[in-house]
């Protein structure tokens, strides 16, 4: 928010007086790097899920127009990298399953008759939210000693 509300300030101070779209953001869901198990533990669809839910209330409410990057896993994009964050940023995973943040999507009936490589479009972990809040990874704390007052 902080971000976007530092460009709009900008073009005003330019004179500009255009619209600022926010052209791509997104939140990766696997990660054997800086992001995964050995890191920040930010990566898991849990998160994912709260992140779209939060930027899609933002600039639904701030009449912001925001592109959501994207809706497929893309295995290519770090070819030799399988777990690289940079190819779970989807909502849909490689086997065509939504994830978490449109699961609702899926219970409203909006993916009826489609198909990704001729499997209909399914929930990951059959839906099951517990089974999806058990592989959550919880970021690492910083300890109260050398916390700032």
């Amino acid at each position: 928010m902080k971000q976007y509300d530092s460009v709009v300030s900008y073009m005003k101070s330019l004179g500009a007086d255009k619209p600022v779209h926010i052209g791509e953001t997104g939140w990766a869901t696997i990660s054997d790097g800086h992001y995964g198990p050995k890191g920040s533990k930010a990566t898991d669809e849990y998160k994912q899920g709260l992140y779209y839910r939060h930027m899609r209330e933002w600039t639904n409410s701030a009449n912001i127009s925001c592109f959501y990057f994207e809706a497929f896993d893309e295995q290519w994009k770090d070819a030799h990298n399988p777990k690289g964050s940079e190819n779970h940023f989807g909502l849909f995973d490689l086997k065509g399953q939504a994830k978490y943040p449109v699961w609702n999507l899926v219970d409203q009936g909006i993916f009826v008759g489609l198909n990704r490589d001729g499997n209909p479009i399914e929930k990951t972990y059959n839906g099951d939210r517990d089974s999806l809040l058990s592989k959550v990874m919880v970021p690492p704390l910083q300890e109260s000693s050398t916390m700032e007052n």
